[in-house]
């Protein structure tokens, strides 16, 4: 496995402000394949928590090597997707915090990333995770915000920082036809309860 790192800019200062952690298999003859292709039957083998801590450990010790290349106010951060079943787990908050301290990077420069559908799985215990997550000074996000599985009404009660816009709204608005409106609420209503 290998991990990928796609930015994440500022629009209106072309600033870097870190950057999301992506996972590919380089497999031996299929060449370079995405979660899609291997994630399922890593799940169905008992391999999905490896591979997380895997990437969770590897996008920190690059943001750390960046943090120290590269010193910004405020430090670059680092985005990682974690799973349904990673939110189940107990010793998530434990896990995290750990890796962070033993690679030395401010649990503040540490964005989590939920899907959206993830959420309504488990509601509660998603809120209960968010929750330590947050009190644990990291930040957490809701992936593919607008794609139907979860209302906005949701999102008011959920412990977030950060909604993403799901990508074919953001696909809409460089669409002259389209008028963007989806992706314009999601930004309203994201301002209304103060979300980045």
């Amino acid at each position: 496995f290998v991990v990928h790192y796609q930015p994440i800019v500022e629009l209106k200062t072309c600033r870097i402000l870190g950057a999301e952690a992506l996972v590919r298999w380089q497999h031996p003859v299929r060449g370079l394949l995405a979660p899609i292709d291997f994630l399922s039957v890593a799940i169905e083998c008992g391999l999905a928590e490896k591979i997380e801590e895997f990437v969770l450990r590897r996008a920190c010790q690059q943001l750390r090597r960046w943090q120290n290349a590269y010193p910004a106010t405020p430090e670059l951060a680092i985005s990682v997707n974690v799973s349904a079943g990673a939110l189940g787990r107990r010793e998530l908050v434990q896990r995290v915090s750990k890796c962070l301290e033993e690679v030395q990077v401010d649990p503040a420069c540490l964005i989590l990333e939920v899907t959206e559908n993830v959420v309504l799985q488990d509601l509660h215990g998603t809120i209960a995770a968010f929750d330590a997550l947050q009190r644990a000074g990291v930040h957490v996000a809701i992936d593919n915000v607008g794609t139907g599985y979860t209302s906005l009404a949701y999102l008011r009660r959920l412990p977030i920082d950060i909604l993403k816009i799901a990508r074919p709204l953001v696909a809409e608005l460089g669409d002259p036809t389209s008028s963007g409106e989806l992706a314009a609420t999601v930004v309203r209503h994201g301002e209304a309860l103060r979300l980045a």
